[in-house]
């Protein structure tokens, strides 16, 4: 290739295929597999031709026929299948936060209601997985302020 194809629009495009051919034919099947940026204005495009064209296609094709095997479909609906999983996977995050969020929420009554009182002073004891420092330090104001409004049952 090697050559500048202009028409009537104001920029050129180049393409080099490296090594030149004597005709676009020689090429035959031409497969792009990437696009980068590498300068202002200047786009890297990198492309397979030939038999490596070929198989890299294959190769793709097999991921295809693999997934919708793996989900019972068929292999044009692996795109959709995909996009549907990814929507399901976020929003069962989103859940999970909520969750962990209101499960946390509630973990300061239960500290409160489980201390007891040694030598006039409360005490607390719990193991708590899944907890963070920055979490505890947040909530030992809120702790405080519900312990004094706590009845107090010490001997």
């Amino acid at each position: 290739l090697g050559r500048s194809l202009t028409g009537d629009a104001p920029y050129s495009v180049e393409l080099c295929g490296g090594t030149h051919v004597a005709r676009t034919g020689d090429i035959a099947l031409f497969k792009i597999v990437s696009e980068s940026g590498i300068a202002a204005g200047v786009r890297r495009i990198e492309a397979l031709t030939g038999e490596p064209a070929r198989q890299y296609l294959e190769a793709q094709a097999r991921v295809a026929r693999g997934l919708a095997r793996d989900f019972k479909i068929q292999p044009a609906d692996v795109p959709a299948r995909v996009e549907s999983l990814q929507g399901s996977v976020k929003a069962l995050e989103k859940q999970v936060a909520e969750l962990k969020k209101t499960a946390k929420a509630g973990l300061s009554s239960v500290f409160i209601e489980r201390s007891i009182a040694i030598v006039n002073e409360d005490f607390l004891s719990l193991v708590v997985p899944g907890l963070y420092r920055s979490w505890l330090r947040s909530r030992t104001s809120a702790m405080n302020h519900r312990a004094q409004q706590k009845p107090c049952h010490r001997d």
